[in-house]
């Protein structure tokens, strides 16, 4: 009668090892949802209520000296109503006037969806807008978002600004030369025309 052999082989701690395994790709895994996370929020609600004022210099040839010193004032994605309200508003009119701008610029995404603004708050953001004071004037090009609310129709039509929708725009200043100002409608939800917005450059 042959004899059977047995063997006893010890797995534990290979199974130690592949649990331990296992709870370390857990936390990295949860660790790396919380800083995706956090950064969102951080991006979204936090790192947008600071105001950053940067300025650039422009020197060209293709402006005339005249127009030495000209400043433009540029301003966008407010998503009032999320990121920003009227207390953060009032503070941007004023920093915008405070640095004294020829033209102010503003380049879409007032509002954004999900966005509620009762009818006496949107007429407080009407005034707010209107203070902003260039020595020239404020154009404006709507945004993306603009396109998915109603807020950009019942506020922007009521403020004296020139909206440039696929079109241009004389600006002029101590010269009989213009600079001209372009305002092309958004790719992802309007219809640039890129055709009519240039336009001016078939004039005589």
């Amino acid at each position: 009668m042959k004899k059977k052999r047995i063997y006893d082989v010890d797995n534990e701690p290979e199974l130690e090892k592949k649990e331990q395994r296992n709870k370390m790709i857990k936390w990295i895994i949860i660790i790396g949802i919380l800083i995706i996370v956090g950064g969102l929020l951080w991006a979204r609600y936090i790192s947008t209520r600071g105001l950053r004022i940067k300025e650039y210099a422009i020197e060209t040839e293709n402006i005339t000296e005249e127009y030495d010193g000209f400043k433009i004032v540029h301003f966008a994605d407010l998503h009032y109503g999320s990121t920003i309200r009227l207390k953060e508003l009032k503070k941007l009119v004023q920093e915008i006037n405070k640095l004294k701008p020829d033209v102010v610029v503003f380049t879409g995404d007032l509002t954004e969806p999900g966005s509620k603004i009762s009818n006496n708050e949107i007429e407080k953001v009407i005034k707010e807008l209107s203070n902003i004071d260039p020595a020239i004037e404020t154009m404006a090009v709507i945004g993306n978002h603009d396109y998915e609310t109603k807020y950009w129709d019942k506020i922007v039509p009521k403020l004296d600004w020139t909206v440039l929708d696929n079109t241009y725009h004389y600006v002029y200043k101590d010269s009989q030369t213009p600079i001209v100002f372009v305002g092309i409608d958004d790719k992802l939800k309007g219809k640039p025309d890129y055709e009519n917005a240039f336009s001016y450059t078939n004039e005589t």
